[in-house]
């Protein structure tokens, strides 16, 4: 708090935007989960799959446990054939049938609804990502314990995506998203120092708060 509190001069003059003189923090973007995508420059990929997924429902039934998985590989064939939109729908179907089979919390879904946020971040679309990704950082485990190193990953990607909709101005009132913020790294900060051998969480949690205080300054002036 005292370094972010001794750079608030430099970090408010004129011409001086949020951490611009700290490399680390000066190009905050939207954080991307996945990977790239599969190679799909063969329309055959894609049709296999269909294929495969219409023998599975014919076989086992519209909601079987069985065809998530193909119905997630259909949808990364379908985005590296820049086909969004049907790529959005397949994620969605597959984590459907993840909840009915294996209940509404299934940590099943993680990598599933990774892949919805990637399509969220490519179109630019912020009031979906920013819903989506509360369900994201519940269904990882939020920072409940005990931790591992999942569900910090998760906090940590999280908070940047709060930073990065705090200065697009996506979705809540910023006093709000802010405070969450603050205290969402506080407990975070805690949960850790009680964690043997954590100390790379620690050094990257400690980034993330410093982060949050240029933030700080850059969105609210001083009372005083």
């Amino acid at each position: 708090l005292v370094i972010a509190m001794l750079s608030h001069r430099a970090l408010s003059a004129p011409g001086y935007p949020y951490g611009l003189t700290i490399d680390r923090w000066r190009a905050e973007s939207v954080p991307s989960l996945k990977g790239p995508a599969p190679d799909s420059r063969h329309s055959g990929d894609i049709q296999r799959y269909e294929e495969e997924l219409a023998e599975l429902e014919s076989r086992e039934g519209a909601y079987a446990r069985a065809m998530a998985e193909p119905l997630g590989e259909l949808a990364g064939h379908l985005m590296a054939s820049c086909e969004a939109e049907r790529a959005l729908l397949m994620y969605r179907r597959a984590q459907h049938l993840v909840r009915i089979n294996e209940g509404l919390e299934s940590r099943s879904q993680i990598s599933l609804l990774e892949s919805e946020l990637e399509i969220y971040r490519q179109k630019s679309d912020w009031l979906s990502l920013d819903q989506r990704m509360e369900f994201y950082f519940a269904l990882a485990g939020a920072i409940e314990p005990p931790l591992n190193a999942q569900k910090i990953q998760a906090a940590l990607v999280f908070m940047r995506w709060q930073r990065v909709a705090l200065l697009l101005g996506v979705g809540k009132r910023n006093e709000k998203r802010m405070l969450s913020l603050l205290s969402l790294i506080d407990r975070l900060l805690e949960a850790l120092a009680g964690e043997a051998e954590s100390y790379h969480w620690q050094v990257e949690a400690v980034q993330s708060q410093l982060a949050n205080l240029y933030l700080l300054l850059h969105l609210f002036e001083e009372p005083w």
